[in-house]
Formats: C-alpha cells, sequence, structure tokens
C-alpha cells in the first residue's frame, strides 16, 4: 500500500445543518433550504446571503434544495445566515449532531423532512380539492351538465350561493394556499420575480374583486358584479398539484443521490504515532498520510 497525504479539511459541529473550516478565519455552512421553485427563487436566495456582512461567498443550487456559504464567523453568527433565508421567504431545515455524525444526521433530517414536507403538500393538496371541486361543479356546471346545474341553482338564492362560495374559496385562500401567499409577498416586498409572486397577485385580483362583488356589488358598474372564487381556487389547487409532484420527483431523485453516496466508506486508515489505524473519513485533516 502507498501511503498518500488527503487534503481534507476537518468537520466542525454547527447549529444546522453542516459547517466546515476550508481556511483560516473562515467557515463554511450547507443550508438545506426549501420552498424554492425556480431559478429566480435561488437567485434571491443568493443574493440576501451576498449582502449579509461577513459573507465571503453564497451559491445556490435549486436541484438539490442546498445553499453553500462562506463566511467569517466573527463577523456573522451561523443561526444569522438562517434567519435571512427565512427572512425572504422560504424555510431551512436544522439539525444539531454530534461532530462525527454531522452528514448522516444532515441528510437523514433532510429525508425526513422532505417527507413531511410530502405529507403536507398532500394534505394541503386533498383539502383545496376538496373545496375548490363544489365551486367549480356550481359555478361552472352549466356548461357541463345544464339540468343539474340549474336545479341546483335553483334551490338557493343566487347571493346566497354567492356566500357559500366566499366561504368554500376562503378555506382554500388562507389555508392550503397561505404559504404560497408568504412566499409570494415576499417576493413582493423584494421586488424579485417568482412564481409564487405572480400566482398570489392573480389570485388576490380574483378572489379580492369576487369579495367586493358579493359584498358591496353597488360600488361596481352595472353588469361587472360577477364573481370570480373559482378561478382563484382552481389555481391554488393547480399550482398544489404541480407542487406535490415536484416533491415527489425531487425526494426519488435525493434517494437515488444517498444509495450512490452511500457506497463509499466511512473509514480511512491514519498513520498516527508512526502507526495505521482505522478513523472516520471526518476525523481526516490536511498533513494526514492516508493508507490507500
Amino acid at each position: 500500500m502507498r501511503p498518500v497525504a488527503l487534503p481534507k479539511s476537518p468537520v466542525t459541529e454547527s447549529d444546522a445543518t453542516s459547517v466546515t473550516a476550508p481556511n483560516a478565519g473562515t467557515a463554511t455552512a450547507t443550508l438545506s433550504v426549501q420552498g424554492m421553485t425556480c431559478a429566480a427563487c435561488s437567485g434571491r436566495v443568493e443574493r440576501a446571503l451576498g449582502k449579509v456582512p461577513g459573507v465571503v461567498e453564497a451559491t445556490v443550487n435549486l436541484a438539490t434544495e442546498r445553499a453553500t456559504v462562506r463566511f467569517r464567523p466573527a463577523e456573522v453568527a451561523r443561526l444569522d445566515l438562517d434567519q435571512v433565508v427565512r427572512d425572504a421567504g422560504y424555510d431551512v431545515i436544522s439539525v444539531a449532531e454530534a461532530v462525527s455524525d454531522v452528514v448522516p444526521a444532515r441528510d437523514d433530517a433532510e429525508q425526513k423532512a422532505r417527507a413531511q414536507e410530502r405529507r403536507s403538500l398532500q394534505r394541503r393538496l386533498w383539502i383545496a380539492a376538496g373545496f375548490t371541486l363544489p365551486i367549480v361543479l356550481l359555478d361552472m356546471g352549466a356548461m357541463l351538465v345544464p339540468p343539474v346545474h340549474e336545479a341546483l341553482m335553483a334551490l338557493l338564492p343566487m347571493q346566497t350561493w354567492r356566500f357559500v362560495f366566499f366561504a368554500l374559496a376562503s378555506v382554500v385562500q388562507f389555508g392550503p394556499g397561505l404559504r404560497i401567499y408568504r412566499t409570494g409577498w415576499a417576493a413582493v416586498r423584494h421586488g424579485a420575480p417568482a412564481l409564487h409572486k405572480l400566482v398570489a397577485l392573480g389570485t388576490s385580483a380574483a378572489y379580492g374583486y369576487s369579495v367586493v362583488a358579493t359584498f358591496l356589488p353597488s360600488i361596481l358598474p352595472p353588469g361587472a358584479n360577477h364573481v370570480y372564487y373559482e378561478a382563484s381556487a382552481t389555481v391554488i389547487t393547480l399550482i398544489l398539484v404541480g407542487k406535490y409532484l415536484e416533491a415527489l420527483a425531487k425526494g426519488r431523485t435525493s434517494e437515488a443521490i444517498r444509495a450512490l453516496l452511500r457506497l463509499q466508506p466511512d473509514t480511512a486508515r491514519v498513520e498516527r504515532s508512526g502507526q495505521y489505524v482505522e478513523t472516520l473519513i471526518a476525523e481526516v485533516v490536511v498533513g494526514d498520510r492516508v493508507q490507500v
């Protein structure tokens, strides 16, 4: 066997995800970011982190949902980076584990968090679909089954049906759609382009106009007091369908990547006091001689 020098940096414990010290005076943190939907989102997170005093470099990978930040711990705390991401409208997966278990713990935390996110998305999708479907069938039923639609609409006055539509759409708007609005309005505040920004603006316009037409129809021009509750609820439901399918695809991809990473060894034979001993990969530092 030929001993070789392995340029490996030591791994140190952090309050969230993993932190290494690539060079003196700086540390590198890997943040697991949730909620990004497009390149504009990852760009916004990257810019927000880059503006923090003490951050030397920040890069965000949309596909892996990870942000890599090199910073000076003397100027900015690790948890402050998490807060910057949250202020931008996204979530961060945090984990605190032993030094030797940082990477496995991080991956395990990410896997659990993504599974929880998929379950949450599924619940939100079913709730949104359950409340949207009656609106669509009752409001658009005239184009599908006219006799049934007319019979149903004859059960209650039109204004009463509008109150029913308002109640159903409000559940979708401020229940399953709340996280979309939180991210979307954060993008509006920052003046940044984002998918959720367009969804928030469009559905808010449809829902807001419908509320005015329902409760204050007299302030609208004659013939303009139509309601669009089905539009706002349907858009939110379809967005949730897309996010759920995206979460499923990312979960399968992440599991495939983790399966490949599990093929790498967890230990190495390193020279210590003239003898080669087996030690954890995380404990290999710059200058060590490794037996290959």
